[in-house]
């Protein structure tokens, strides 16, 4: 899904360059340390309260071949494919000037160019249901779907929510570290990768930003603002304060109107992700789940699916879509999908995954 952010290159790299070279001037009063910064940074990250599914669609053509022939459902190339997106977000954070300078985890960094210009660079974008995007998977006949399951635990920030101006000290923190003035909100914070690529963000910044958002905060993935659908069915109202709300600061919602950047594929077990193409044969059930919300958004997408998916009629609809729907869709019922992260983060990858092994049902049984 390729969402790009309209500016130009050209306006970028100027401005960033006015920023830098105010750095020194921006900086006033007292500077906090890093561990004040995490600290700070820490109130704004949550953690899914159940698993919820996302949605990446995308055009095969011109790409590997196993896109536009008979696709299974749980083709090897569909994690694949999810891990080599999900891991580009933190590699844009790497320096492309001094690689010997980047942390092992960094890679291979060359094949980096493909959606850097994208909002927040190169990165896995998915929506929060399988309508909204279906257009970037291109009207005719070689797009593809990649449904993924993100699992109960995974840490994330909501930039549609937590955007506000960072403390003085706190953007004091990241003028020191030679970031642009453009770092004093969360979404700042975020989009340090996409101004990577006008090669004058300092390694400092870079590394800086990385280390607290990979390693300290561990993020797997963060909300943005984006289209969605405002399905009948989901009949969202405004959240009431309680007790959850409270511990998140009392969000009113409802949640909608975002989309998700997956930057953590190692907390994904396999069997949490789908793929379709119009040649998928098989999942039955989840292909009729999927043409079941395309035809509660009563919109004519659904009949180019069912032109697809011919062994699929009518009859096999589910009548009762916005139960699977409220049970599935992040921000499908009237409440936040999150609650505050704890702080403990020693998780390995393989607890994780045996952690919600008993989650992973994408058939919504």
């Amino acid at each position: 899904m390729r969402i790009t952010k309209f500016v130009t290159l050209a306006g970028l790299v100027l401005s960033l360059s006015t920023g830098l070279a105010q750095t020194s001037a921006n900086i006033q009063g007292r500077v906090a340390n890093e561990n004040e910064v995490v600290q700070y940074l820490a109130k704004y990250m949550y953690e899914l309260k159940k698993p919820y599914m996302v949605f990446h669609w995308f055009n095969g053509r011109g790409r590997n071949a196993v896109w536009t022939s008979p696709l299974a459902s749980n083709s090897p190339s569909g994690y694949d494919h999810l891990e080599n997106l999900g891991n580009r977000y933190y590699q844009s954070f790497c320096s492309f000037r001094n690689p010997s300078a980047n942390p092992k985890d960094c890679g291979d960094l060359t094949d980096l160019k493909y959606g850097a210009l994208n909002m927040y660079g190169p990165a896995l974008y998915n929506s929060i249901d399988p309508v909204a995007t279906f257009s970037y998977g291109g009207y005719g006949s070689d797009w593809v779907l990649m449904q993924t399951q993100l699992p109960r635990g995974y840490r994330v920030m909501d930039v549609a929510k937590d955007n506000q101006l960072f403390p003085r000290e706190i953007s004091n923190f990241f003028l020191q570290a030679s970031c642009s003035v453009a770092v004093q909100n969360i979404s700042g914070l975020l989009q340090v990768g996409y101004t990577n690529y006008s090669y004058i963000v300092s390694d400092s910044c870079l590394m800086t930003a990385r280390r607290i958002l990979k390693d300290q905060l561990k993020m797997d993935g963060f909300f943005y603002s984006y289209s969605a659908i405002d399905f009948q069915e989901c009949n969202r109202q405004p959240v009431a304060n309680s007790v959850e709300t409270a511990a998140i600061g009392n969000y009113q919602g409802p949640f909608n109107g975002r989309a998700f950047i997956l930057a953590n594929p190692a907390k994904i077990s396999r069997n949490s992700v789908k793929v379709y193409n119009e040649q998928t044969t098989d999942a039955t059930a989840e292909r009729a789940l999927i043409l079941s919300v395309f035809n509660a958004f009563r919109s004519a997408y659904s009949g180019s699916l069912f032109q697809s998916w011919k062994d699929i009629t009518a009859a096999d609809l589910d009548r009762n879509i916005s139960t699977w729907m409220k049970d599935n869709l992040v921000g499908c019922q009237d409440d936040v999908p999150y609650i505050p992260a704890t702080t403990d983060v020693s998780n390995t990858q393989d607890d994780v995954k045996k952690k919600d092994a008993s989650d992973n049902n994408l058939s919504g049984a």
